[in-house]
């Protein structure tokens, strides 16, 4: 399972999505008292929890972000803008079905008013303002993948794939617990992937803690264009990555090669 688990974090290095050796953590309960339990919403009567132990779980958080600038920019004054996610990961194994599958389902509901076009910055101050469209309140189905396991060392990923889970890490890179600034959260160079795109590709690890990847996705693709026919239509882009964990003095840390 400790080998599934590497495999399963290589593939956020394509943006297979943040993974582990289940969809998602699943705790004991997720029930208790307001200020402990996991999620706000409780265990449902105890309906989340039998779901959970099946490899069932469903997720919506919402992230609320007024802001404004206060002086310099194009303009000054305050805007809000909110993001509502709605998440669902199904483990196959754990549902009885077959071993070494995993489903994830993504969309994203903006609404609200940008700061984006008081900014004046050419690097967005944050990077929610981009989901699912660029400063444009809509819904979008964000990702769509199933994954498959073939050995410890070995997976397959195919479907509509959320590219910014690509460049979590141990200190930036994930919006949603880390920095919003996009500069934080991916590197510039990688504007020129799609934000959503379907593709498909795999991923290698030879050894624990070693993990190399290689993926192709449509180059035009967009959260807001669920065509399949229209994939791949300009090309394919090429993304390869890899990344080895380092332990200095027991510090734990990543050193990641990747090019598109």
């Amino acid at each position: 399972m400790k080998s599934v688990s590497m495999v399963l974090l290589g593939l956020t290095l394509l943006a297979a999505g943040v993974v582990s050796a289940q969809p998602v953590d699943v705790p004991p309960t997720w029930g208790g008292d307001f200020w402990d339990r996991p999620r706000l919403t409780s265990s449902w009567w105890g309906l989340r929890d039998e779901l959970g132990k099946k490899g069932v779980v469903f997720d919506v958080d919402v992230l609320l972000s007024p802001q404004g600038v206060l002086t310099g920019g194009k303009d000054t004054g305050w805007d809000f803008w909110g993001n509502a996610d709605y998440t669902l990961n199904i483990d196959t194994g754990k549902l009885g079905l077959w071993p070494g599958g995993f489903f994830k389902f993504y969309a994203d509901t903006s609404f609200g008013d940008s700061v984006a076009p008081r900014t004046g910055a050419i690097v967005p101050v944050n990077t929610w303002l981009l989901l699912p469209k660029p400063n444009d309140p809509t819904t979008a189905l964000m990702s769509a993948t199933f994954t498959q396991f073939l050995s410890p060392k070995f997976g397959l990923i195919a479907g509509k794939i959320f590219t910014f889970d690509g460049f979590a890490g141990e200190f930036a890179g994930d919006i949603r617990q880390q920095f919003m600034n996009t500069a934080l959260a991916i590197p510039m160079a990688a504007a020129l992937v799609p934000i959503s795109a379907y593709g498909g590709g795999a991923v290698v690890v030879p050894w624990e803690g070693a993990v190399f990847s290689l993926m192709a996705i449509d180059p035009s693709g967009t959260p807001t264009n669920n065509d399949i026919s229209e994939a791949f239509d300009d090309g394919v882009t090429l993304l390869a990555s890899g990344k080895v964990t380092i332990k200095p003095f027991g510090l734990l840390g990543h050193q990641l090669v990747g090019g598109m």
